[in-house]
């Protein structure tokens, strides 16, 4: 049966597995904090404050945009279990935005 046998915990990822790595686009980005950026540079990957979403922060300068990717749920519980992220951008083009998420 797909999803079962050890490690699988129903509703969250199985353990050992918060190794998520990520492409996905900046959403809203703030463009005061993006005119600032540049391909290559490292932003946290932090909940929001409702904590049903995450941000990308640039250290220094703030919130840069939120982040929608496929694995959303699970990032988020693994965020929750104390496992720390980074979005490095890879895609710079005026507002538009690529970031890889990945385990800090």
């Amino acid at each position: 049966m797909s999803g079962s046998g050890p490690g699988y915990t129903p509703g969250g990822p199985p353990s050992g597995d918060c190794d998520i790595v990520e492409k996905t686009p900046l959403n809203s980005p703030k463009s005061p904090v993006i005119k600032q950026l540049k391909k290559g540079d490292v932003l946290a990957v932090q909940p929001s404050t409702d904590g049903r979403s995450v941000v990308a922060v640039k250290e220094g300068l703030g919130v840069a945009g939120s982040l929608t990717p496929r694995r959303l749920a699970d990032l988020l519980e693994c965020i929750e279990k104390g496992r720390k992220y980074k979005a490095t951008i890879v895609e710079l083009r005026g507002a538009f935005c690529e970031v890889e998420i990945r385990p800090k």
